[in-house]
């Protein structure tokens, strides 16, 4: 956008300067002097839209490769691999520390609870919700976990998996987006895209997590969606 609109000035200055010439030709140095100084300033915004960095919406994770969000990237890296792979945080307090090492259990999958129904579920759930490419059943069995993993008043690990909402999100986002630059026609796959930012915003939710990541993620999406450097994020071919 800002490298068009530098492109549009630059047009004009080049068409300015035929009169520039004009006016030197003709003798009217005060008009020449006054165009000069302009087409300089209009140069000089030129310049500085045309080196104006663009915003990346997307990257991959320097650890695993996987597409994310740049919001959700800490140090290069996706929030599993972050917690998980040895990132180094000083500032850790002993009761974090005790939490992480309950979050590095539970993306184990070692929830042992009393009651083995719940545990099965949950296990279940979670299986689902790390595969699956249909946004609509990642939603419907997020919530289903969180409200299982409540019903066992463990509060850490509910803290734990409401806060790792936005990356389970974008996991099953990138997956999604893969399936759909598999189709053929780039209108197909918008389309695909537009469907999966419709489902993220009018979904209805009681936890306020999940409600604001996926409107987040769906104003990133559509802001994205047009550009080259997204679908070759996810293009197969």
């Amino acid at each position: 956008m800002w490298r068009f609109i530098a492109l549009l000035l630059g047009a004009y200055v080049i068409y300015g300067i035929s009169f520039l010439f004009k006016y030197i030709i003709n003798g009217q140095f005060l008009n020449a002097a006054i165009l000069t100084a302009f087409l300089g300033f209009l140069t000089w915004i030129m310049i500085k839209l045309w080196r104006r960095p663009t915003k990346k919406l997307l990257s991959r994770c320097s650890k695993c490769g996987a597409v994310k969000f740049q919001s959700l990237l800490y140090q290069g890296m996706c929030k599993k691999c972050y917690k998980f792979l040895g990132a180094p945080d000083v500032s850790v307090s002993q009761n974090q520390a005790s939490n992480k090492a309950v979050s590095s259990a539970s993306s184990q999958k070692v929830l042992l609870y009393g009651n083995q129904r719940q545990n099965e579920l949950i296990q279940e759930s979670l299986k689902i919700i790390e595969n699956t490419t249909n946004i609509e059943t990642f939603l419907s069995r997020y919530e289903f976990m969180l409200i299982k993993i409540r019903d066992t008043n463990d509060e850490s690990m509910f803290s734990y998996y409401a806060q790792a909402y936005d990356d389970y999100l974008n996991d099953v986002i990138n997956r999604y987006c893969h399936e759909a630059y598999k189709l053929k026609t780039d209108r197909g796959r918008k389309t695909r895209i537009d469907k999966l930012c419709e489902i993220l915003q009018s979904h209805s939710t009681n936890y306020e997590c999940i409600e604001a990541a996926n409107h987040l993620a769906a104003s990133e999406l559509l802001a994205q969606k047009d550009s080259p450097s997204f679908s070759r994020l996810f293009d197969t071919t």
